[in-house]
């Protein structure tokens, strides 16, 4: 290995842990989270300002900056793996780009330019570096050298509560796939492919991987990278939420809120890509708001949402919904859709994938279509099994079993636990049954308390407004509308699969919108309100951590455990000063 094999990502993989204290191991924790957000958002930037300097606004460069430099780390790969290239030339290539970028925007003063962006993108980058450090706190618990201890997916699947399956050691087998030109990997009996699962969080850990040639690569730089990808969605989140909640400080602790619901710290930790996939999905989000639709910016918005789609196919489930408020959205404003620019994009980015499925038919799988009609035989074309499905269940059979699971899935819920516990006060064995619920019952996953305090002050709201005209603390029409379209999205998707409607088998875009919306909303109303109902929140979070810890026996005050802690504190500042002074 060079010296230059390490000059700009070597702390991401080279650096190691030999014998060095807790504090080190912390250290470099934060060291390679920054520096992995250093080479996903400054290359980006300083690209897209050097391409359109007027055209995109600071805020606007830095919202895009990582999904930019992801495609350029993307077409970087794709011709140097279909030739099976010695890593030197994707280190030489990728330096390359970062190095080139730097200069000619450091030649043309622009490089301080990220520094001037707004407050709710400075908010939520610093939640993003500070989320991503209190997962991989977490998952070091009990632990003196993570980096050799946290060797496979095991000890993360069973760090919690109840233990988790293996589905997070398949985007480093993918990995593993690629940087060592390997075959794709197939289950026995073929229950799941590598086709069944989008590729780009593999795609991205085995560019590290090339690039400073570390084969075999620790299942500790993968969490690394995975976690951190998996906490990004908080920055269009911080923006998203300070344009609805006009109170900052209920803006601001939303996002906070959104990370410690259990079930999202769950899947930030647990690196299934879902998370990483709803940021290209609210940054489609946030980026088309303001925007004048034309050819440039439906490219654009195609490309990010190709972006979501290859890091996990649950924005497939979310996109009918995202297209048909984007065609109301034109409507509106009397502009043209510009849709074929959108869905050309869409497909450039994709086809890749696509193209390496074909060309290896055996991971060109449908597996995942068991969730929506019965799976039948592998050797069955797809064509064949929704032919035997459509004759063996008829319209109203099927509409029996699906109404079914929508009541299911609203009735199904612990409000009326919530309603005993303030009354008797056992809330150690509430807290005791959220863990299973947030699994399979999307109103638990929410948590209940907030959804009951925001139905109460919703309705008084209203009842205060027909008598007393006020300033609102949210913007009641946005609000309605992401809650609507969210709900309604939400209903569709139960609607249409054929098994249960377990909370982590749903889209995950319209969820962190909801639990963003019934804290945000609980949090607007006075500061009585807003720190009951964050300490609930916190209560929650603080329950899974402590008795995770219990579970396995790990010390309650190990330093990890104070070290996640002590950095949920900081964030709670941080919402406090972001909206006191900026």
């Amino acid at each position: 290995m060079t010296a230059s094999a390490i000059a700009v990502p070597g702390a991401l993989a080279v650096v190691s842990i030999a014998g060095g204290t807790r504090y080190i191991v912390l250290l470099l924790i934060v060291l390679k989270v920054l520096l992995l957000l250093s080479l996903l958002f400054i290359p980006g930037f300083l690209l897209l300002k050097l391409i359109k300097k007027h055209y995109f606004s600071n805020d606007e460069a830095f919202l895009l900056a990582a999904p930019a430099s992801i495609i350029v780390y993307v077409l970087i790969f794709i011709p140097l793996y279909c030739v099976k290239s010695h890593f030197i030339w994707y280190l030489i290539f990728n330096c390359a780009f970062v190095i080139s970028v730097t200069a000619a925007a450091y030649r043309k003063k622009m490089v301080a330019e990220i520094l001037r962006i707004g407050p709710a993108l400075k908010y939520g980058f610093l939640m993003v570096a500070l989320s991503s450090v209190i997962a991989l706190s977490f998952v070091s618990v009990n632990m003196a050298n993570p980096e050799k201890e946290l060797n496979n997916w095991v000890a993360v699947g069973h760090r919690g509560l109840h233990d988790l399956p293996g589905d997070n050691n398949l985007q480093y087998d993918t990995a593993t796939v690629f940087a060592q030109y390997k075959p794709p990997w197939v289950f026995p009996d073929h229950k799941w492919t590598m086709g069944d699962r989008p590729p780009l969080l593999g795609v991205l850990n085995s560019i590290i991987m090339l690039s400073l040639n570390k084969r075999p690569y620790s299942f500790w730089n993968y969490l690394i990278v995975g976690i951190t990808l998996n906490s990004l969605f908080l920055l269009p989140l911080s923006v998203l939420a300070k344009r609805i909640f006009n109170r900052p400080a209920a803006a601001y602790l939303a996002v906070i809120s959104v990370f410690l619901n259990v079930f999202i710290f769950i899947n930030v930790y647990f690196t299934w890509p879902k998370l990483f996939a709803v940021f290209f999905l609210l940054t489609l989000i946030v980026y088309l708001w303001d925007r004048e639709l034309s050819p440039t910016t439906a490219s654009i918005g195609g490309a990010v949402c190709a972006l979501g789609a290859l890091s996990h196919g649950n924005v497939l489930l979310t996109l009918p919904v995202v297209i048909l408020s984007y065609i109301a959205f034109a409507a509106i404003r009397g502009k043209k859709t510009y849709l074929l620019y959108f869905f050309v994009s869409f497909l450039i980015l994709y086809s890749p994938w696509s193209l390496y499925k074909i060309r290896h038919p055996e991971i060109n799988t449908s597996n995942l279509i068991g969730h929506y009609i019965p799976a039948g035989k592998h050797s069955e074309s797809l064509y064949q099994r929704v032919s035997d499905f459509i004759q063996d269940y008829p319209i109203e059979k099927q509409l029996e079993r699906r109404v079914a699971f929508l009541l299911g899935a609203i009735r199904e819920n612990r409000i009326y636990e919530t309603l005993r516990v303030l009354q008797s006060g056992d809330i150690a064995g509430y807290l005791n049954g959220v863990y299973p619920g947030v699994f399979y019952h999307p109103v638990t996953a929410l948590g209940e308390m907030q959804v009951l305090l925001t139905i109460i002050m919703l309705i008084f709201y209203i009842i205060k407004s027909l008598y007393r005209k006020k300033a609102t603390p949210f913007d009641i029409k946005t609000l309605a509308a992401f809650i609507f379209l969210a709900i309604l999205s939400y209903a569709f998707n139960v609607l249409i699969k054929w098994t249960p409607p377990n909370t982590h088998e749903l889209p995950y875009t319209e969820l962190i919108i909801l639990i963003a919306a019934v804290s945000g909303v609980t949090f607007s109303f006075g500061v009585a309100l807003r720190w009951f109902s964050f300490g609930w929140i916190f209560l929650n979070f603080t329950y899974y951590v402590i008795a995770s810890s219990l579970r396995h026996e790990f010390a309650v005050f190990d330093f990890f455990n104070i070290v996640v802690f002590m950095v949920v504190a900081a964030m709670v500042w941080l919402a406090h000063y972001f909206s006191q002074n900026l």
